[in-house]
């Protein structure tokens, strides 16, 4: 008995070597989720940065705008300062 009971134990043994397809397949799932996870918020992360860069860009044009109408004379003088400083063309 105590023969079958030690063969057993060192057949179990030399079975228990590497991982089995079941585990690398759990192992291969598990990496999926964290990268998809991951994607995701760098994602959200570009999305709120790009958002985030309009809305800076709106308020210092908005202050811009506002020191210039300050600096005018009259609404002429206020649309060459606009169309000089940035560029525009009618």
């Amino acid at each position: 008995m105590k023969h079958i009971k030690e063969f057993i134990l060192k057949k179990m043994r030399i079975n228990c070597k590497g991982m089995t397809i079941v585990e690398a397949a759990i192992a291969m799932t598990l990496l999926v989720i964290i990268i998809v996870i991951a994607l995701t918020m760098s994602s959200n992360a570009i999305s709120a940065t790009a958002s985030t860069i309009k809305e800076f860009n709106a308020a210092n044009r908005t202050v811009d705008l506002i020191e210039i109408f300050q600096e005018s004379e009259d609404k002429e003088d206020f649309l060459e300062l606009v169309t000089n400083i940035y560029n525009l063309k009618d």
